[in-house]
């Protein structure tokens, strides 16, 4: 359906880029961008569910790649006014596709950028890596909810996003056989600690 419509909505872009500068064109050209970025997540999502075989998958250090990460995320969380740190601690290396892995650690920092505190740490210990951030957190009855595509909680609906942040993290974690764990940061109420756990591969 979104390969379908595609084809479209290029149409709608090129109209639009021809109306007179002004504000109603801006609004119109930024809303033709969320779609045309919901479409290439659901494209992605697709490829990663329909994936078969262990083409792709190469040894990846966790600890490095959380560094990798820290290096090319840091500024932007500088950016937003945030902190973000580390946390590693007896990191493995895991078979994976590295990319996958990329896309879903940067999913979950900018889901965490939107709706998650001041702080975000990124954590590799062990056979799992994750996220966890200070902000409100999530009711655990929710968490079987926010990792289905297009779901969003009436919380968020305030805030920019589409719901297919977890989505697609979950299509990551389904792909690799690894266990999506969703849970409050250390144990507290608040906060949210979203990991792949890849201990039983």
């Amino acid at each position: 359906l979104a390969q379908d419509l595609r084809t479209p909505l290029a149409r709608l872009w090129s109209r639009l880029e021809m109306l007179p500068d002004g504000e109603e064109r801006d609004a119109a050209l930024e809303d033709a961008t969320r779609l045309s970025a919901i479409f290439d997540t659901i494209m992605r999502v697709a490829r990663i569910e329909a994936a078969q075989g262990k083409a792709g998958f190469e040894a990846v250090a966790l600890d490095e790649l959380i560094g990798e990460l820290e290096e090319t995320f840091g500024p932007v969380v500088e950016d937003e006014g945030k902190l973000l740190t580390t946390r590693v601690v007896g990191a493995a290396t895991v078979q994976a596709d590295r990319q996958m892995l990329v896309q879903a650690m940067a999913n979950l920092i900018q889901n965490a950028l939107v709706h998650g505190g001041d702080e975000i740490t990124l954590i590799a210990e062990k056979s799992a890596i994750g996220l966890a951030d200070n902000g409100p957190g999530v009711d655990p009855s929710h968490y079987g909810e926010i990792i289905k595509p297009m779901v969003r909680l009436d919380s968020a609906r305030v805030t920019d996003g589409n719901g297919l942040g977890l989505a697609l993290v979950r299509a990551v974690a389904e792909r690799h056989g690894a266990e999506l764990i969703l849970s409050p940061q250390n144990g507290e109420t608040r906060g949210l600690c979203v990991s792949l756990n890849f201990a039983d591969l």
